[in-house]
């Protein structure tokens, strides 16, 4: 079995390294602060039944094995680790975005789903807080959740168990190379010799990978969050309005998100983006205004200008994978990415699943 370095501790590393050492692999993840603690934590834990049917075929395959993946990997961890990450299919409604509803509604064709129009009797049903006003929204029934933090302990806790070598606070700075191969990566403690090297270091990719010669699209976009407590859960399905959703916990929490900006590695919070959320919020189920704001925060999340994530092995390097750019999907498209790496890692001679996730030398010029 190959000795494996996994070069970041979020929620796509870890994953990557879960599934290797249940193969029996040598793993060791390195983070440059604690594990889970950027994108992954920052999300609201929404999980698609698929992909948009607009995305290309590899993404929607992707994004098909994610999903079918993330009851089973919830129980497994919840067995090894005594942690549930509170997997429930909540299913989701989506409202109108733009003028173009009907382009909107096609997106979602490969999955189940049911067009929901003038009809706000229906959508009360569905979510009896909701405000009246809408009556017009798309129901995804396999639509599913799950809680970030909790996840990311048991997948913490999953590698521990199966003897994966954490190592928070070593930041990875550029590898070492002899001809096509990988020999180390050289961190803020030492040097890491290994067979294989997996980068899935999120917005801090790019950077990384400049010493092997790839060039990848990869930057951070900021993304805040608004989070309310209520006394009870105030209604079941996510809430989804383009870029923008309403994420309710089983506690009371609802998530309010999410900004989208360009902001290089700014990760505060702002008044504008607090304020935009809020409104947000109110207008769609308006007995938010009563509730507590319970905590705001924001988070980086790896976003590719091509569009959709680079997954599989550097250009030119035999032991080099990379798994990133997955923007807003990087917890839903987890388990499958994960998948992937590890089929990769250990039968090499195989070709890629997701041949049009491939990572590409001149990323940013070719898109």
């Amino acid at each position: 079995m190959p000795d494996v370095v996994v070069i970041g501790g979020g929620v796509v590393g870890l994953t990557i390294a879960y599934e290797l050492a249940q193969s029996g692999a040598q793993v060791s993840v390195l983070d440059r602060t604690e594990f889970g603690r950027e994108a992954s934590w920052a999300g609201a834990g929404m999980i698609p039944p698929g992909a948009s049917a607009h995305a290309p075929q590899s993404l929607q395959s992707l994004s098909i094995a994610a999903r079918a993946r993330w009851p089973q990997l919830s129980a497994e961890l919840r067995e090894l680790t005594g942690v549930d990450n509170e997997f429930t299919e909540c299913g989701s409604l989506l409202f109108p975005a733009t003028e173009n509803w009907e382009e909107e509604i096609t997106e979602w064709s490969g999955v189940p789903n049911t067009v929901i129009t003038d009809d706000a009797v229906t959508l009360k049903e569905l979510a009896p807080t909701l405000s009246p006003k809408h009556g017009t929204a798309l129901h995804l029934p396999t639509a599913a959740q799950v809680r970030n933090p909790p996840h990311l302990r048991a997948l913490t806790a999953a590698c521990e168990k199966l003897g994966v070598v954490v190592l928070p606070h070593r930041e990875a700075t550029g590898f070492r190379q002899a001809g096509s191969q990988v020999t180390e990566v050289e961190t803020s403690e030492g040097n890491v010799a290994a067979d294989c090297f997996v980068v899935a270091a999120g917005a801090w990719s790019t950077d990384l990978l400049k010493s092997t010669g790839v060039e990848l699209d990869v930057e951070p976009v900021r993304g805040q969050i608004r989070m309310f407590k209520c006394e009870q859960q105030p209604f079941i399905p996510l809430l989804e309005v383009g870029p923008r959703y309403l994420v309710p916990r089983a506690d009371g929490r609802v998530l309010a998100g999410s900004t989208e900006e360009w902001v290089g590695f700014e990760k505060h919070t702002t008044p504008k983006g607090m304020e935009e959320l809020h409104k947000f919020a109110i207008d769609l189920v308006p007995c938010l205004a009563e509730a507590t704001v319970e905590l705001t925060w924001s988070g980086l999340r790896p976003y590719s200008r091509r569009g959709f994530p680079h997954v599989g092995r550097a250009p030119n390097l035999e032991n080099l994978l990379i798994a990133t750019g997955h923007f807003r999907a990087g917890l839903s498209l987890s388990p499958a990415t994960a998948l992937e790496v590890r089929r990769m890692v250990l039968e090499p001679e195989t070709g890629p699943t997701y041949p049009d996730l491939l990572p590409e030398s001149n990323s940013p010029s070719n898109h």
